[in-house]
């Protein structure tokens, strides 16, 4: 099976989650191709290495891939016109979205048409937004090319108009049983047609139960939204009770410098580390000496994040934030605590409970990973995406195509 999955930028720094999926996808056989709406970032060739990624084909938007679609759109004028309608019809509430997407459309037809031309089995879109009109320019072309579309946490948020236009090209995915009902709402179809199928990782050999140092890693996007601030406010209010005990901070962002100056005026510089970004496989390593994974994030978006999986098969204790189906991933007094947002005072006091006692905090590392290495296995939720794109292709067969 060859499959191309379409990114509006591939890879991102911020989404360790999609190189995991793809090499999984070709330890198991599957050709993988990208094809990505954005130009190439400066430092795509070093993080694609990193993620042992370098010889995977990524094409990017540019001058001449901007010619070759726009031809294609010039060669295809009753398409390309049903296309440009629909966007006009899709968008028109919003003018950037309109302008966005009008400007996006040479790329989208480019990359259909080169996965119609490449023999590409299916089309996958990885986002639901923007990566839609890739979908819509295959359907109004009428191409042979299968289409699967994955509706996760960024696109609950955005409810990009097209996407339930292209929705029923074939498989839609998402990312957590939480999403099932919006998804089926926005798509306009039944809630057994939307496949959950979860971002696993992957699940490294278990040493058994280690000493874990006293610390907490945090990781995330050093934004706004994701209030790290309140994780250094939980960290000040135990800090005092244990004298050992170290915060690291994995990840970069505009509030890291407004970070640093609070970090500093509590006094907490000599216990209190930012890393920035760092290689995904010094993170994971991090985790292996970190007893617990803090993120009180407020992000919209937040769905199942990958980061706190990554910690739980490690044998990392969670304390997270309430965001939507987070029951799913943590459960609480087994594998963590799930607090409300902004509750720091609470945030703390689960801290103290996982801190206070070695036993509590090794039972909740071996509940973690066996959860993780249960339900969020990469290898399982591989099998899982392989076989959802296995059923588009055995309808596409007996004729069961969009109109």
């Amino acid at each position: 099976m060859e499959v191309r999955y379409v990114f509006m930028q591939f890879p991102a720094p911020s989404e360790a989650f999609g190189a995991a999926e793809i090499e999984a996808l070709r330890d198991a056989g599957i050709g993988i191709s990208v094809g990505c709406m954005r130009r190439k970032p400066r430092n795509s060739n070093g993080l694609l290495a990193e993620r042992g990624l370098a010889d995977l084909s990524v094409t990017y938007s540019g001058v001449a891939a901007f010619g070759r679609g726009l031809a294609v759109m010039v060669r295809k004028p009753a398409s390309a016109l049903k296309v440009i309608g629909k966007c006009l019809l899709g968008t028109w509430r919003s003018p950037k979205e309109m302008v966005i997407s009008l400007a996006l459309l040479p790329r989208a037809f480019g990359i259909a048409e080169e996965a119609d031309v490449e023999g590409v089995d299916v089309v996958h879109l990885f986002w639901g937004h923007y990566p839609s009109l890739v979908a819509l320019a295959i359907r109004e072309m009428r191409l042979g090319t299968s289409v699967s579309i994955s509706l996760g946490a960024y696109d609950l948020i955005r409810e990009y108009p097209l996407s339930r236009v292209v929705s029923k090209a074939g498989s839609i995915v998402t990312q957590a049983e939480a999403n099932r009902g919006w998804v089926a709402r926005v798509c306009g179809v039944g809630g057994d047609d939307v496949h959950v199928v979860y971002r696993g990782v992957a699940v490294p050999p278990d040493p058994g139960p280690v000493g874990k140092e006293a610390l907490i890693l945090v990781a995330e996007r050093l934004i706004a939204p994701k209030k790290t601030i309140d994780a250094l406010k939980v960290f000040a209010k135990i800090a005092r009770g244990y004298p050992g005990l170290r915060l690291e901070v994995l990840g970069d962002g505009p509030e890291r410098a407004t970070l640093e100056s609070w970090v500093e005026r509590a006094g907490l510089s000599e216990r209190v580390q930012f890393f920035g970004h760092v290689p995904h496989h010094e993170a994971l390593w991090r985790m292996e000496v970190a007893g617990v994974l803090l993120s009180m994030s407020q992000y919209p978006g937040e769905r199942l994040p990958n980061v706190v999986k990554e910690a739980m098969v490690r044998r990392c204790a969670c304390v997270v934030t309430r965001t939507p189906g987070i029951e799913e991933l943590v459960r609480p007094g087994y594998t963590g605590f799930i607090v409300e947002p902004g509750d720091v005072d609470t945030a703390a006091v689960r801290l103290r409970e996982i801190l206070g006692d070695e036993a509590v905090l090794a039972r909740m590392g071996g509940c973690g990973r066996r959860h993780i290495k249960e339900w969020f296995d990469l290898e399982k939720t591989t099998k899982q995406r392989i076989e959802t794109w296995e059923s588009v292709l055995a309808n596409r067969k007996c004729g069961a195509g969009i109109k």
